[in-house]
């Protein structure tokens, strides 16, 4: 806050309007703590009249003693929220106002230099029974009872307000343009420099500091002395007594602190090391005993024992060879029957059998897919295998839940399947005699006239196609020829079916004839002449004549009497009467008439049409097309009716599974690792290989024994790491797998499939409490360079996210950075850096040290001087120690904007070269 009288006489001249913004007045009688104004006035812009000083008029603005407070509305932020838990209490309480006068608008005394002493200040006292009174009996604000050894010196108030501008150091524009331009960019604060206690509750309030706002409020002060000021007593002096004061609060909130320890002082406990740090306490390998493996698994060396990884160590597992051991071992995995020499009941799990394809271990598979011989035939790698067996059977039944939600729409489609399956069954019976040889093609048109609107006619089969009619079907077919549609119906076949009414007794009258419908489509159709069919020939004038047997005419004669006289029962309907006319014109005689050359007939062209017809109602092409038409499956259209094979997947981190069966299968011997380390680690590929095909195998068996649809080949857990915190996410989250290749196409040997592995991969291990209190703590890898004879990390390069985060409680993070080991240990090499997540400004003292500070960044509260309440005393200075750099100062010299920038804490950010912690 500035001194000028400009300044000065910006706020006053606020007052009116900051009280119509909220300040609420108090009604009373006249207080005699004001701020008095003697007034000087020009006339017409002319020098000011020269009056007396006794005859000016005076006006007196508004004091401590004329309010009751202000309007909550103009609170910004206060910190630590209400009701909030765990802050940190090396930080000050804070309360920010919107109105940037609002602290001093009350004030009754002038600036005395740069200070001057606010209307109101924040204090913060334990919460007990009985600390605030609501507001009653005469007193219009709740009161606090406090005793006057917890409250801070009122003396030094003016040291803990202050007013923040947010602008640009290039606009040079005068700070009061700027507060009336940007009114937004400006707020005032106060601070409560108290150190408080850990895991406490507290009640921060807002209270009078001067003795006449207490008493307006309806609270008792301690008017012993004056105070500071000659024109107001303050509400209580710096006297360490018991004495219990009664203060009007104006605002209030509750909150707890945390522990002691701020993010500088937990990061300063992290130590650098390279693990193992003890050669007697290993860490990322045990030795795994092999004696006592029994069924004739005898080691060539008795005392040796490979050494048992985990999923991270401090680099690849030796090799595993002990041949007659693992030759033994094969023959257990590849037992039909029970081995000699051993008492096993089945033969040992072969894991991933399925995957790879493979029926016994033998030069062949394990060629084809090397993965499986050295999963199966190295100890280590088959108990990676068999934790991941447990971990299915320990959850078994929660998995199968999981499965079953994931198939319901798998059993849906199956079952549409199935039902094609059957369609394509009967109908296949049904098309088998459509397609008999002893089925003329004539029959196959007839027999199939409910279907000839979907069937599409052969080219050149079509009479007289009409331009732009589309697609001609066999109906198109059959209407542009000259055999009457009718003649397709099933009326029209009824009627005419060679043993119905008429067949009978044509029958009876020709005895010994040929059917009596027998070529009666040939005919409609024009067919050729025969006995007892329709023959071409030409008449005394040359035209052409229908002749037709005399068979036919008895047929005619029958057909008419059947549609003239019907026997009794039969009596013929409006359709019964155009299919017997179409029967009528097939028989009835022409007679001759003089053409000029024959008429060409519209013949359909039967063969073709039923070729046509059988290959288009085949059930194999049909029935698929219509399975096709109802189900929409991930792989594109069903090429066979057969049933879909279902893998479920589980997206869940299946480190977190391991951890539940042991915190050392993770990190085999975690426990020898110190507290507050942080350290370098790779990850174990081939043993999170082995787990995750271990999970494979046993859940497929799972899935088989509870009526899964599965062809046991699935990769069901695809994701070891949890890469959930990655940032940016990828476009396809299939780029956040682990395992982005199915177990059943790898080709490569064990541990070389991963996605989120291999030598392109580092782990940060932090151990200790600094992500316990910061979870949010920005954590990347930034490239280093030479300066001079140091390395630096990089500012101009771009940092490296994790992209993978797991937890081991209680106080262990690991972070994988994809880069490779040599080029982050080499030269120059690249930083951990861990950076205190961003915040809104905070004030406050680091944790005392014992270190005498060299920069004011440094200052701790075993610095500076407190009162008994835990108040700082500026009076007392830095006590024994030396200010780190002058100016500033810290004394009653100093400003309030001074304090402030002392006591702002901003963000720390360590970083650490990878080649000092990467083994």
């Amino acid at each position: 806050m500035g001194t000028s009288r400009t300044f000065l006489s910006w706020f006053r001249s606020g007052l009116g309007s900051m009280i119509g913004a909220g300040a609420q007045v108090a009604p009373g009688a006249d207080r005699r703590a004001r701020l008095e104004l003697a007034v000087r006035a020009q006339i017409n812009g002319e020098a000011e009249v020269d009056d007396p000083a006794d005859e000016r008029p005076k006006f007196y603005l508004y004091g401590p003693g004329d309010v009751l407070g202000f309007d909550a509305k103009l609170v910004v932020s206060q910190w630590p929220p209400h009701l909030s838990a765990g802050a940190d209490p090396t930080y000050f309480p804070t309360i920010e106002f919107a109105v940037p006068d609002l602290p001093w608008a009350f004030s009754p005394g002038a600036p005395d230099g740069d200070r001057l002493n606010p209307w109101l200040c924040l204090i913060a006292v334990e919460k007990r029974d009985g600390r605030i009174a609501a507001p009653g009996g005469g007193r219009p604000l709740p009161i606090l009872r406090v005793r006057r050894a917890e409250l801070p010196d009122l003396a030094e108030s003016w040291a803990w307000a202050h007013v923040q501008q947010t602008h640009d150091d290039a606009d040079p524009s005068p700070i009061l343009e700027r507060l009336t331009r940007f009114p937004e960019r400006t707020l005032s604060r106060l601070m409560c420099p108290r150190l408080l206690r850990d895991s406490t509750t507290y009640l921060a309030c807002v209270v009078p500091v001067y003795l006449d706002g207490v008493e307006a409020g309806g609270g008792s002060g301690d008017p012993a002395t004056p105070g500071a000021t000659a024109t107001a007593a303050l509400a209580w002096t710096d006297d360490p007594t018991d004495r219990e004061l009664s203060l009007p609060v104006y605002l209030s909130w509750e909150f707890s602190t945390g522990v002691r320890g701020n993010f500088e002082a937990l990061a300063k406990k992290l130590q650098k090391r390279r693990l193992p740090v003890d050669a007697g306490q290993p860490v990322g390998t045990r030795p795994l005993d092999l004696s006592q493996a029994g069924q004739g698994l005898v080691p060539s060396t008795p005392e040796a024992r490979p050494l048992l990884g985990g999923a991270l160590g401090s680099g690849p597992p030796a090799t595993f060879t002990d041949a007659p051991w693992q030759h033994r071992l094969a023959e257990l995995v590849n037992a039909r029957t029970r081995p000699a020499g051993s008492d096993l009941a089945v033969a040992a799990p072969c894991y991933g059998r399925w995957h790879a394809a493979a029926a016994e271990l033998d030069a062949a598979s394990t060629t084809r897919t090397p993965w499986l011989g050295r999963l199966n035939l190295d100890p280590r790698y088959r108990v990676a295998a068999a934790l991941g067996t447990q971990v299915v059977q320990d959850r078994q039944d929660e998995l199968m839940a999981q499965a079953w939600e994931q198939v319901a729409e798998v059993q849906a489609a199956n079952q549409i399947i199935r039902e094609g399956q059957l369609a394509a069954a009967v109908g296949q019976s049904h098309h088998d005699k459509l397609s008999a040889t002893d089925v003329s093609d004539v029959a196959v048109v007839a027999l199939t006239a409910p279907a000839h609107l979907r069937v599409v006619a052969p080219p050149g089969t079509v009479e007289r196609p009409l331009p732009g009619a589309g697609v001609a079907t066999v109906r198109t077919a059959i209407a542009r020829s000259d055999v009457p549609a009718a003649a397709f119906g099933g009326a029209f076949r009824r009627l005419a079916r060679p043993r119905g009414p008429l067949a009978r007794r044509a029958g009876a009258r020709n005895a010994g004839a040929a059917p009596w419908n027998e070529g009666l489509l040939d005919r409609l159709n024009g067919g050729p002449s025969a006995a007892g069919k329709p023959r071409v020939g030409l008449d005394s004038d040359g035209g052409a004549t229908l002749v037709r047997s005399t068979t036919d005419s008895d047929r005619r004669a029958e057909l008419d009497r059947f549609f003239t006289a019907p026997p009794k029962g039969k009596g013929a309907t409006a359709d019964t009467r155009a299919l017997v006319d179409a029967l009528h014109l097939a028989l009835k005689p022409i007679r001759p008439r003089p053409v000029e050359e024959p008429p060409q007939p519209r013949r359909l062209a039967f063969d073709q049409l039923a070729s046509q017809i059988k290959a288009t109602l085949d059930p194999k092409v049909t029935v698929i097309a219509d399975v096709n038409a109802r189900l929409v499956l991930p792989g594109g259209p069903l090429n066979a009716l057969d049933v879909l094979l279902a893998a479920p997947e589980f997206s869940d981190p299946m480190y977190k599974d391991l951890l539940r069966l042991s915190p050392e299968w993770l990190l085999p011997g975690v426990g020898n690792v110190p507290p507050n380390t942080i350290a370098g680690l790779y990850p174990n590929n081939a043993f999170i290989e082995a787990y995750l095909v271990g999970l494979n195998h046993e859940m497929a068996r799972e899935l088989l024994w509870r009526g899964y649809p599965t062809d046991q080949r699935g990769t069901y857990f695809k994701q070891f790491w949890d890469p959930s915190g990655r940032v940016p996410l990828p476009a396809d989250r299939a780029e956040l797998l682990d395992l982005r290749t199915p177990i059943h196409e790898w080709q490569r040997d064990l541990g070389e499939h991963l996605a989120s592995g291999g030598s392109g991969y580092v782990f940060l291990m932090i151990r200790g409490e600094l992500l316990q209190r910061f979870p949010r703590a920005a954590i990347y890898l930034i490239p280093a360079r030479r300066v001079g004879a140091q390395r630096v990390p990089d500012e101009s390069a771009t940092a490296t996210l994790p992209e993978i985060r797991a937890f081991m409680p209680p106080d262990t993070t690991f972070l994988g950075f994809r880069i490779a080991a040599a080029q982050a240990k080499g030269e120059p090499g690249a930083f951990f850096v861990i950076e205190q997540p961003p915040m809104e400004p905070r004030f406050g003292l680091d944790e005392g040290d014992g270190v005498a500070p060299t920069a004011w960044n440094e200052l701790d509260w075993d610095d500076v001087a407190v009162n008994a309440g835990g108040y700082i005393r500026l009076a007392g200075g830095l006590g024994a120690a030396s200010p780190p750099t002058p100016p500033p100062r810290w004394d009653t010299s100093s400003t309030a904007a001074q304090l402030a920038e002392i006591t702002l804490q901003t963000a720390v950010r360590i970083a650490i070269h990878a080649g000092n912690v990467l083994p």
